[in-house]
């Protein structure tokens, strides 16, 4: 190995280790919603009892935990004697009991809007706090740790100072506010919701409208000159409207929402007086998945049974009831219960039962339907021999020992007296007999029936597969005062197969009552064959050079199986002898040692090498990428911001033979917005990167360092999403646009164990967009980009690389939203360093 390649492969090393370890110390790369550094401006830092958090765009609530950063549009619960505690900037606040809070944003800063309930805490010295009630945004701060304590109630909001000094920013006038000082926040005569009420979830199976009716809370009756618009949108701060209705002289309406999707209302009035926010959910009932008991499930106790029936974690925001009943159409009710958990504990006795579950929303006002019956019993306890494999579910397991060869063909009665003196039952029955009770036995579909007063099982009753039997207590002298309640069924332990020969002999061991032998025989290919033999072994015709596998169970005196299926024995007969032809020796003409050189070279087979085999193959790797951007508009300050972040991520799957193939990729290059010059919006984002493209083989060869080369042409389509600021008055807004490029260019790879890599493509721009109702347009100037890397085989199969990537977009653009047009040029540039792991098929 040459010292290049040693030390190309410790770097590769190095590079895995360094990525390794950033990717552990990063959320999932998978994660859409990044909810660390600047977008996060809320912490939970405690708290006890009922704390829950519904995510920004989600649908239903989950339970909180401590250390997890809140964004925007989060909103926090506490229930029924609870609290949760925040820490929001440097201020610490409590969220009381039965209170629920929404995370805002109101002109870039962060905003609480209490929907209910009550909220206190300290203001820490230059620290800034923003409340919202009732469409009114006011601002506290202070020099010095300042308490405060907030309460809503009946659509108004009190503000009281327990301790310090606050200032307060209230329609831009400044006051300050001393301890036992008070103020109401909230429009003097502001709109309430009389339709919906708190609870807000509608079922789409049964309801697509949901009415909406409003009143001034201070009871003034609507007139016919009162104006007012309804606002529906897909986020609480209103910046993405689905609908907006205009009505004069009234205060209700009925709206369509989507199925499913969480929706948030408003009403405004001509007089700028603004409801509180709603949110509409329209989802669909999910049915629980019962985890415990299975069906058809035993259990075992002598008195009462406390059973726990178990779901699959439930909904967020969801319940659980389970009822329990003697019939499978659960008109004889024994268990109805409800639980905000995934589970219900219920006392049961003896007997036969069935158990469903449903799912519960929003305090039973909607409910899932309910899951299948399930049948599960309850008995009393009884000592018994399981069985260790062979899949015949019976109570009593004869053991495969090594007992006398004369008694595996001798009679019955033999065999069970046999079996009667080794006491391999003897206090079978001990942990059930009771004092004063026998223990009665009977024949299934047979009047037969016996009293047994030992705990022994009866020696004559040993037969197994053939004859079922039933069993209970009862007082001594009544034995009919109960019916029969439990079956006792009997089965031979499975044979076990022992060997098989390459002339086709199999064997296995011999079972006790056996009177012969079914087997399954099954090649490689699936092709089975069934035999049937009295002995422990039998010869079968085998081809040479194929696996098989066989297994075997045992037949009793009637045909009927008396034991479960043996463990499949998988081997392989021996490949075909190749005759070699014996040639009488022919005398061969002398040849100059020229010639004999120049017909060993010309008929001589030249095998390919294992690390230069064609095929498909598979590449996965993990890095870290550097991204630098400017944007130039005009009659606009000019943009550029520069990082370094990791992980980034690569896949790529392809494949390729001598003369043509074909390759799928996916990149995700993370990045975040730094400006110094305007405030933006959002600083994380993705750049993704898909592309499929036709590989072309060249016939052209040569060498690099000593490697044999070869190379081809490459063409197909990228899609890229990558971040564009918008300028909005003196702020950027961060949009995602896409954009669908052809490629065409060329790939090379030397020839070995050791491979280097080299690309290179041009990119045409064919389609752009953007999110939104908005427009983008581009015109190409310059956009390519390559890779050099190298890689090594560890195995045949197995490899790992070391590659460095570069994508470069040079375009002018025209961006325009509904108010706005940004006009300018835009250059893009990332580059990706990235250890790899991969596969060849």
């Amino acid at each position: 190995m040459q010292r290049t390649d040693r030390i190309l492969i410790i770097l590769a090393l190095l590079l895995l280790c360094l990525t390794m370890g950033a990717f552990y110390g990063f959320d999932s790369i998978f994660n859409s919603r990044e909810r660390g550094g600047t977008d996060a401006i809320a912490m939970i830092v405690g708290g006890s009892g009922d704390m829950r958090v519904r995510y920004k765009n989600e649908l239903h609530w989950q339970k909180a935990r401590s250390d997890e950063k809140l964004i925007f549009d989060d909103a926090i619960f506490a229930g029924e004697r609870s609290q949760v505690d925040l820490k929001v900037g440097a201020s610490d606040l409590r969220v009381d009991s039965n209170t629920l809070i929404v995370l805002r944003k109101s002109d870039l800063f962060s905003t609480l809007d209490l929907n209910y309930g009550s909220l206190r805490g300290w203001i820490a010295p230059g620290d800034k706090l923003r409340i919202e009630s009732n469409g009114e945004v006011v601002e506290f701060s202070s020099s010095e740790k300042t308490q405060l304590s907030l309460v809503k109630k009946d659509g108004k909001m009190r503000v009281k100072v327990q301790s310090g000094i606050a200032r307060v920013i209230r329609d831009g006038k400044a006051q300050n506010l001393t301890p036992n000082d008070s103020m109401v926040v909230g429009k003097e005569d502001p709109l309430r919701f009389n339709l919906p009420q708190r609870s807000h979830f509608y079922s789409f199976e049964d309801r697509r409208r949901v009415d909406l009716a409003w009143s001034y809370s201070s009871l003034r009756s609507t007139n016919a000159q009162d104006e007012f618009a309804v606002e529906i949108s897909e986020t609480s701060d209103f910046s993405r409207l689905t609908a907006k209705e205009n009505l004069k002289g009234k205060a209700a309406i009925s709206v369509a929402l989507n199925v499913p999707s969480a929706q948030y209302v408003r009403v405004k009035d001509s007089h700028g007086n603004l409801s509180e926010t709603r949110q509409l959910v329209l989802a669909k009932p999910q049915a629980p998945v019962i985890k415990a008991p299975k069906a058809r499930e035993g259990f075992e106790t002598a008195d009462k049974l406390n059973l726990k029936v178990e779901v699959q974690p439930l909904t967020p925001g969801s319940g659980l009831h389970v009822q329990i009943a003697r019939d499978a159409q659960f008109q004889q009710l024994i268990a109805d219960k409800l639980s905000s958990a995934p589970e219900v504990e219920v006392e049961l006795v003896l007997g036969d039962y069935f158990v469903r579950a449903r799912s519960l929303y929003e305090a039973d006002r909607l409910q899932s339907a309910w899951t299948d019956p399930l049948p599960i019993y309850v008995r009393e306890p009884l000592d018994v021999h399981r069985m260790a494999r062979g899949g015949m579910a019976y109570d009593i397991l004869i053991p495969n020992l090594e007992y006398p060869k004369a008694l595996y063909k001798a009679p019955v009665a033999q065999v069970q007296n046999h079996l009667r003196a080794q006491r391999h039952f003897a206090d079978y029955f001990s942990n059930y007999m009771r004092k004063g009770y026998d223990l009665v036995l009977s024949r299934r579909h047979s009047d037969e029936e016996k009293v047994q007063r030992t705990p022994d099982l009866p020696a004559e009753w040993i037969l197994p597969g053939r004859l079922d039997f039933l069993y209970h207590m009862a007082a001594q002298g009544e034995s009919q005062t109960r019916p029969s309640i439990h079956r006792l069924r009997i089965a031979m332990e499975a044979p076990k197969a022992l060997r098989a020969d390459d002339k086709g002999q199999l064997n296995w061991s011999p079972i006790l009552f056996a009177t012969k032998y079914e087997g399954q025989l099954q090649d490689s290919r699936g092709r089975m064959s069934s035999f049937f033999t009295a002995g422990s072994m039998h010869k079968a015709a085998l081809a040479p050079g194929v696996t098989y596998s066989y297994k075997v169970r045992a037949l009793g005196r009637a045909g009927q199986p008396i034991s479960g299926w043996s463990e499949s024995y998988r081997f392989k007969t021996e490949p075909a002898p190749v005759p070699v032809p014996v040639l009488a020796q022919k005398q061969e003409p002398q040849r100059e040692p020229a010639q004999d050189m120049a017909s060993n070279r010309a008929t001589l087979k030249v095998e390919r090498s294992w690390w230069d085999k064609v095929g498909a193959w598979l590449w996965a790797g993990t890095g870290f990428n550097f991204v630098l951007v400017r944007q130039t508009i005009a009659s606009t300050a000019d943009v550029e911001y520069k990082n370094t972040k990791a992980p980034s991520l690569f896949i790529e799957a392809g494949y390729l033979n001598d003369h043509y193939g074909g390759v799928v990729s996916y990149k995700r290059t993370p990045g975040d917005v730094r400006v110094d010059n305007y405030p933006v919006d959002k600083r994380d984002f993705v750049w993704s990167t898909y592309s499929g493209e036709m590989l072309a083989m060249l016939p052209w060869r040569g060498e690099v360092l000593n490697y044999p080369l070869k190379w081809g042409v490459r063409a197909g389509l990228q899609m890229h999403r990558f971040p564009f600021l918008f300028v909005a008055g003196r702020s950027l807004i961060q949009a995602a646009n896409n954009m669908t490029t052809a490629s065409l260019g060329f790939f090379a790879e030397t020839v070995g164990r050791i491979k280097y890599h080299w690309s290179m493509r041009y990119q045409q721009p064919i389609k752009s967009d953007t999110e939104g109702g908005n427009q983008f347009h581009v015109t190409p100037v310059t956009a390519f980009d390559g890779s050099i890397g190298a890689s090594y085989l560890l195995t045949r199969n197995l490899k790992t690389g070391l590659f460095w990537y570069g994508q470069m977009h040079d375009y002018k653009f025209s961006y325009s939203s509904a108010t706005e047009k940004n006009i300018g040029k835009q250059w893009l540039f990332y580059s990706n360093a990235e250890m790899r792991l991969g596969y060849d098929f």
